[in-house]
């Protein structure tokens, strides 16, 4: 079943557009969290022992990057979808 069979061809072409946009956003998202971990890997693991407060600091930092870029998905997310709700 078409959820999105009832739309004109004009605003089905639109759906297709903006899943195409998200696909491509979290495809960037997953680059972005990926060059967070090589640069933390250059920036930090050049020792050779690491403290507990070390690798919490790490983590916790990691998680951070994570949660920001997700977040930020999800913002643009909404727009979108609020966007589409007004017409």
């Amino acid at each position: 079943m078409n959820p999105f069979g009832h739309l004109s061809e004009e605003n089905d072409d639109q759906i297709r557009k903006y899943l195409k946009f998200f696909r491509q956003k979290k495809d960037g998202i997953i680059r972005s969290i990926n060059r967070e971990f090589v640069d933390i890997k250059s920036d930090k693991l050049d020792e050779e022992v690491y403290t507990k407060d070390d690798v919490s600091e790490y983590t916790d930092f990691l998680a951070s990057a994570i949660k920001v870029q997700l977040l930020l998905f999800c913002l643009e997310y909404v727009r979108i979808i609020c966007k589409l709700m007004s017409h």
